[in-house]
């Protein structure tokens, strides 16, 4: 509907950020990738893939690319993208801040071409951002929820200081720059140079 209008896809200058950036996406997505594959589920994890919202009077879909995405029930296989009028919304969508698009899009909550309002009109329930370099965010995390009526409320850690999803029952924790992923029994989730680091170690 009209709350797309305004909205710009992604493009490779948007999502193409600092080493920072990209290092803190990669261990966030490995430390998602790994809960899965321990516990065996049916998550899509996306990695920059694009989101394609068709509009309803059949204008060229809205396309963003989050950073991650993760939809519960989509099976692993990989994929060019995910279409929210047949594959239904992802569960968590997460956006990690480069200078880019910090306050423009990602976390402007007023802005029509703004991510939070895109991300609340598909009805995503979750939607967190995380700043590496704590440029724009004190604490480092943002997020939101969707509430009963169905726009985003602020999304608050718990008394430990986890982000905990409730679609995913895992949480997340800042660790400087990086965004730690943690299990259910708050057992931080390695990520895929820790196990290496292990590998090693153990050969060693």
């Amino acid at each position: 509907g009209p709350e797309f209008d305004d909205f710009v896809d992604d493009d490779e200058e948007t999502l193409v950020g600092s080493s920072f950036h990209q290092d803190a996406i990669n261990g966030t997505y490995d430390g998602v990738r790994n809960y899965r594959d321990r516990h065996d589920l049916p998550w899509f994890v996306g990695n920059q893939i694009k989101l394609i919202i068709p509009r309803r009077d059949g204008r060229p879909a809205a396309a963003p690319s989050p950073d991650i995405l993760i939809h519960p029930t989509l099976g692993v296989e990989g994929r060019y993208s995910l279409n929210l009028a047949t594959d239904g919304p992802p569960g968590l969508v997460m956006e990690f801040l480069s200078p880019a698009t910090a306050r423009s899009r990602d976390l402007n909550t007023q802005a029509r071409d703004g991510k939070p309002r895109l991300y609340e009109a598909c009805g995503i329930p979750e939607y967190l951002t995380f700043d590496p370099l704590s440029d724009y965010i004190p604490g480092q995390v943002r997020a939101w929820r969707l509430g009963p009526a169905g726009v985003y409320i602020p999304w608050e850690p718990d008394a430990s200081g986890h982000w905990v999803s409730a679609v995913l029952g895992i949480s997340f924790v800042p660790g400087g720059r990086w965004l730690d992923v943690y299990d259910g029994q708050r057992q931080r989730v390695p990520r895929n140079e820790d196990v290496n680091r292990l590998i090693d170690e153990a050969a060693a």
